[in-house]
């Protein structure tokens, strides 16, 4: 393995760690956001941590 792999490696793991921390981050705010919603809105917001999760997408705020 060249230093050239190695440091590719490193970037790649680095690159899945900032992904796997931004998206448990967004989970930890819609579910913020389900928590915070008043009851009539409560399924609303759950629907947006199932769809947004689902998608693999940034959540949007209402």
């Amino acid at each position: 393995m060249t230093a050239h792999e190695t440091a590719l490696e490193t970037t790649d793991q680095t690159d899945v760690i900032e992904l796997l921390l931004a998206q448990h981050s967004m989970i930890r705010d819609l579910f913020d956001e389900v928590e915070k919603a008043p009851a009539d809105r409560r399924a609303e917001a759950r629907a947006r941590v199932v769809i947004r999760r689902a998608m693999g997408k940034k959540p949007r705020r209402p």
